[in-house]
């Protein structure tokens, strides 16, 4: 009895590392977008901070440089929605990516199935063949 081989294995296992390419992908566009959030809402704190500071008593009513960081702060925001946009087109993208691989792996891994149970079947009557003949020859 011959063990089971699957003529295009290779195939199968190349179908899968890329797919396992593209999650990883996938993962570090995640990982960018989770980046920018962060810088957002460092941001964010940071104006409040400034504008916190401005509004205390004792602070010398100096708004020019805050005006100034503020309207600094608007330019890094917008840049950063920009950021963020790209980001999540790149998910988009990349998501449709690995639905690709995915199927294409599984593809092959259905193949495989199939002919896996096709061998399973004929060592299944080669089996009950051979247990015949012994009892026949009994």
């Amino acid at each position: 009895m011959k063990k089971f081989s699957f003529r295009l294995e290779r195939v199968r296992a190349f179908r899968k590392l890329q797919m396992e390419q593209e999650k990883a992908k996938l993962e570090a566009c995640f990982t960018r977008l989770r980046e920018i959030e962060a810088a957002a809402a460092e941001l964010d704190r940071q104006v409040a901070a400034a504008s916190g500071a401005v509004r205390q008593p004792g602070s010398g009513g100096e708004h020019r440089p805050y005006e100034s960081y503020r309207a600094h702060a608007g330019i890094t925001r917008r840049s950063l929605a920009a950021q963020r946009a790209q980001a999540l087109a790149a998910i988009a993208t990349q998501q449709s990516n690995v639905l690709a691989a995915r199927q294409r792996f599984e593809m092959l891994d259905k193949f495989r199935d199939r002919a896996k149970a096709r061998w399973k079947a004929e060592t299944d009557k080669e089996q009950e063949e051979l247990a015949a003949e012994l009892v026949g020859a009994k």
